[in-house]
Order: C-alpha cells, then structure tokens, then sequence
C-alpha cells in the first residue's frame, strides 16, 4: 500500500508533466505555425499538412466548351444527353413491347463504357417568374396611365360646352374604364401564375429528377502521329463525340425517349451542383435582374389617380354615364342589323359616339396637349 508521501510525489510529478506540455502546444501554435498566420478564412484555399493548396486542384474540370467538358490532366473529353421519357407503366401491351424493341436497338449503340446517371434537383423556376414580374409591370404601366387619363377626362367633362362634347367626353370614360377592367384582370391572371409557380420552384416544392447517358472520348497517342496539336485533338473529340450522341439520341427516339443534348451552361450547373453539394442551388442558370423593386415603387405615383377613380366609379353620375353609353352601343348594334332598303333616320355622328369604336373627341373638346383615343 503507498504511503501519503509516495502519492503525493506521484501527483506532483503528474502536474509537472501537464504544465511541460501545456507550454509546449501553446509555444507551437504561436510560433510553430507561421506560415498560417496571415491567411484569411475567406481564402479560396485549402490547408492540408501545413501547406496550402488551391481550390482548383480538387476540382478536375479544366473547361466546358462546345457541349464538352475536359478533365484537368487527363486527355479525357465528356459529353452527355439529358433524357425525359414517358409513363411506361400505364401504357398499353403494345405500346411496351415496341418500346423494349426500341430499346435494345439504343443498347446496340453502345460500343464502350458509358454512364447513366439519375439524380434530382430543386426546380428552378425563377427566370420563368421574372418574366410574368416584367409582364405585370407592363400591366401595371399601361392601367396606371389609364388612371392618370380617366381623371384627366373626368376633370374635361366638367368643362364641356355642348351636348355632343359631353357625350364624346362621356364616350372616352367608359372605354378608359373598360380598359382599366381588362388591364385588371391581366393583372390578378399574372398574380395568380406567380404566386402558382412560386411554389413550385425552390427546394420546398418536389424536386425535378434528371436522367442522363454520359459519353466519353479519350485520347491516345498511338492512334495519332507524332507532333499532333492541341487543337487537332480537341477536332477529334467534337466529331467523335457528336457522333455518339446523335446514334444514342436517334436510337432513343424511337423508344419514346425525348432527349436532348447538355449544352455549356447546363453542364456547368451540373458539376457547380456536384461540387458546392451545400450551396450549388443558389446558383441560377439564367441572366437576367430583380424587377422587385420597380413592382412596388411603380405603384406610388397612380396612388392618388386610382383612388379618384374608384370613388368616380361608384358616383351616381358614373351610373348614368354608363347606361347612357350601353343604350348608345344597343342602339348602334340594332342599326347595324337592320336590312340595307331600310333608311337610318338617325344622325351618323350619334351612331359614331354609341358604337363602342375608339374615337377622336370633336375639335371642340379636344385641347392642345392632351392625350388623344
């Protein structure tokens, strides 16, 4: 059994050894590893054994050219066929049958070893609803301008010195008010697709699952002679490899298998996916810009001119300017029915304001500046 001065020496010599090493690692981690001192975290760079690689060196794509992509120190060039098929399953007998024929024509075409892969993405949706977001602030543009001239028009009625500018004022407001309705409609149409495709794009909607057959072509010296360029090689690669894919896509087609070849931009999102596993969805296949910002400062301006015409529009005046209009646009509609022995008493100037067809306002009524119909 030890003895209380046997433990104690031992735990002594066990907190000599842990202060020792202590001040060991820390003279290391302050000088030990200069050449880490002066890196950022945001270096594109990667540290391993004390040295510093780049980024690049993990990454073995040299470049994507011509539907190609080259591997970085391999004579190696790759190709691919992005494919969508049909609900085989549910299809009849025959249908199947021929399909599987076709099928084993495709497998014919296969001389050397190629890949099928089959994976899944987040639908990406985002330059198709840009594109309704520029629709509808064209939309907007053109029933805010409409605004501005309905209350412009309104002001002019008040000012009308006879009957027939009245009526032609009264003419311009009701088709205004028409086109604002329509322009209104376009408007909740393109609401309703944006906020539909929103859903749909994005991580949170089900993902969109991609097939592919990927070709390759590889270089040997032995089927060259010596002193071959670059370039030559490069030739080779794009008419062997175009070759390939047209037999695969023509052999494919006829198993009801729609595809397409993998362009430049479409590679590169695929291998930007492949190696940035965590971020490669923030990546977007298109060019294009935010149109958030003109969606919602375009509204401010018309603000006032919307509310003046929602309250003109529910005025007992609007009331009768409306009827008015629609007994003209009968009336027209009758006139125009009527057999061609039969004479028109009616004057043609007041079958011109009822017709529903888009007029100048008279020379009476019309002031110098004004936006004309």
């Amino acid at each position: 059994m030890l003895s209380i001065e046997t433990i104690t020496k031992i735990l002594q010599v066990i907190l000599v050894v842990l202060v020792v090493g202590g001040a060991g690692f820390l003279l290391y981690m302050k000088f030990g590893r200069k050449g880490s001192s002066g890196k950022s975290s945001n270096d594109d760079t990667v540290q391993k054994g004390g040295k510093t690689y780049p980024v690049e060196d993990y990454i073995p794509v040299q470049e994507i050219r011509n539907g190609i992509v080259k591997l970085d120190g391999e004579d190696r060039f790759i190709a691919s066929i992005n494919c969508k098929g049909f609900d085989f399953f549910t299809s009849s007998e025959e249908e199947i049958l021929n399909t599987q024929r076709a099928y084993y024509g495709f497998i014919n075409t296969i001389q050397s070893p190629i890949t099928m892969r089959i994976d899944s993405t987040a639908l990406d949706l985002t330059a198709q609803i840009r594109n309704f977001q520029k629709i509808k602030q064209e939309r907007l543009d053109e029933r805010n301008l409409k605004y501005s001239q309905f209350v412009e028009y309104k002001a002019k009625l008040k000012t009308a010195t006879s009957e027939d500018a009245l009526r032609g004022f009264e003419n311009v407001l009701y088709l205004l008010s028409r086109e604002i309705d329509v322009c209104t409609n376009k408007i909740r149409h393109l609401d309703s697709l944006i906020a539909y495709e929103t859903k749909l794009s994005g991580r949170n909607a089900n993902p969109l699952q991609e097939e592919r057959y990927i070709v390759d072509w590889e270089f040997n010296p032995q089927d060259f002679p010596a002193g071959v360029s670059e370039a030559e090689i490069y030739e080779k690669a794009v008419k062997t490899l175009d070759g390939k894919i047209q037999q695969m896509k023509h052999a494919l087609g006829k198993a009801n298998v729609k595809c397409s070849r993998d362009t430049d931009k479409e590679l590169f999102s695929l291998n930007y996916r492949h190696f940035h596993p965590l971020g490669g969805d923030l990546y977007k296949n298109f060019d294009g810009s935010n149109s958030e910002d003109r969606l919602v400062s375009g509204l401010v301006d018309y603000e006032g001119a919307m509310r003046r015409y929602e309250k003109i529009k529910e005025s007992e005046e609007w009331k009768q300017i409306v009827a008015r209009q629609e007994a003209l646009a009968a009336e027209s509609e009758r006139q125009m029915q009527l057999p061609d022995d039969v004479e028109d008493d009616d004057d043609d100037s007041d079958v011109l304001i009822g017709s529903g067809a888009t007029v100048k306002p008279s020379e009476e009524y019309v002031d110098e500046g004004s936006v004309t119909f």
